[in-house]
């Protein structure tokens, strides 16, 4: 399996752009769509985006690299619950019923 040049297979690429996907918040952001972890967090950590789309953005972030300092933030799941939609919600916990990490 193709692997970009942090190692990881080019399958967990499409993984992580459908999750980002799933969060109608992130549906138009930079990094969601080809996936790319560094275009999503700048863009997350700008002033222009909602709360919604930065706790989306973090979430995303978080499953593909629990272990980085993400320049938007870390993923607080009290503060999305409070911000998120239904449609949100719902992106969360389809992915909470059977979790997975690249």
């Amino acid at each position: 399996m193709p692997r970009d040049s942090s190692g990881a297979a080019s399958s967990d690429f499409d993984r992580m752009t459908h999750l980002a996907l799933m969060f109608p918040s992130l549906a138009a952001a930079p990094g969601a769509q080809p996936w790319d972890a560094l275009k999503l967090d700048s863009w997350a950590e700008s002033v222009v985006v909602t709360q919604t789309a930065r706790c989306s953005a973090q979430f995303v972030l978080t499953v593909w690299n629990a272990g980085v300092g993400w320049d938007c933030g870390c993923f607080n799941i009290i503060e999305a619950f409070r911000c998120w939609d239904v449609a949100h919600r719902c992106a969360f916990l389809q992915w909470a019923a059977a979790p997975w990490w690249p």
